[in-house]
């Protein structure tokens, strides 16, 4: 026949879930009620039992009265989780890992504690050294109060910054599609463009030539021929600055707390297709890659030249 003390050991590992929901009043009421019935276990039983409680007990006092130890600072609020995401592919996956290293055994540490939530009734305190129960009941609620802070966010944190290192991996392997450039598009719009940002380049699928079309003011449009060395300088732009290495689509992290930027950097998209394969890459109100504005600035003093010759004559 089990013990009511065993029923209890087991149901602390086995019922974590249902031991969470109960109140520490009822769990040292729960204990008491118990502890009459420990006599008629085995010696040995008996004795190895209350080992085990002894080292949980030891351990659960040694967290309650040590300082509370707090997640790293990027977890401190949405704010420095947002930037940190933000920022997440300046960081190396050996960084991000030593990151996530240290909020999962400061996890490790306070999931513990929520799954062993154990008060004493009177007669078992005594057989505890240093048993506090104020300061026990004092770890368990904030061990809770943190982890329903910090998990949820944390949990938002890593299925973003998963999602882009692993883009960022995928992109790494990638290289520059050979043969001649045959269309390029490269646009940027927001709040923060009044004027318009757009820029194409097409070859002629007969002829060859290679026409490019943009605008230099708010309005005025430029559309002009140009010749093999446009292509030759953009596809040497595209190499040097890795272009064919960039993300597909960047994307901003989204937390709560941390409200929506209004203005700030365009939306951004950036297509070229060469003989050998496309490149294709773009973002949501984020600074565009560095690439895609030099090679943007590039065309642009091409169709500024030919708009003031056109406007001299």
């Amino acid at each position: 026949m089990l013990v009511f003390f065993d029923f209890f050991l087991s149901l602390r590992h086995e019922n974590v879930n249902n031991m969470k929901k109960l109140s520490f009043t009822y769990l040292s009421l729960l204990f008491f009620m118990m502890i009459p019935n420990t006599m008629s276990a085995s010696p040995v039983s008996k004795k190895d039992d209350f080992k085990e409680l002894q080292q949980t007990m030891e351990r659960l006092l040694t967290l309650a009265n040590a300082p509370f130890m707090m997640p790293p600072d990027f977890l401190a609020n949405d704010d420095k989780a947002y930037d940190y995401c933000l920022n997440i592919l300046s960081r190396s996956d050996e960084e991000y890992s030593r990151d996530t290293l240290a909020v999962n055994e400061w996890k490790r540490t306070y999931e513990w504690v929520l799954d062993h939530q154990i008060t004493l009734p009177p007669k078992t305190a005594k057989k505890i050294k240093n048993y506090d129960e104020e300061s026990l009941v004092r770890l368990y609620c904030l061990s809770r109060d943190m982890f329903d802070q910090f998990m949820p966010r944390y949990g938002e944190l890593v299925k973003y910054c998963d999602v882009q290192l692993e883009n960022r991996r995928e992109a790494r392997r990638r290289t520059m599609p050979a043969g001649k450039l045959m269309s390029l598009s490269y646009e940027e719009s927001g709040s923060s463009r009044p004027d318009p940002v757009k820029y194409s380049l097409v070859r002629d699928s007969l002829s060859g030539k290679l026409m490019l079309k943009g605008y230099v003011l708010r309005m005025e449009e430029v559309t002009m021929a140009v010749e093999e060395t446009v292509a030759e300088k953009i596809c040497e732009l595209i190499e040097n600055h890795k272009v064919y290495q960039e993300i597909d689509g960047y994307s901003r992290p989204r937390f709560r707390g941390h409200p929506e930027e209004l203005g700030g950097p365009p939306s951004w998209y950036f297509s070229c297709k060469l003989e050998g394969g496309t490149i294709s890459t773009g973002a949501e109100a984020m600074m565009p890659a560095r690439g895609c504005v030099e090679i943007a600035a590039y065309l642009h003093k091409i169709l500024e030249e030919e708009w003031k010759r056109n406007v001299q004559h």
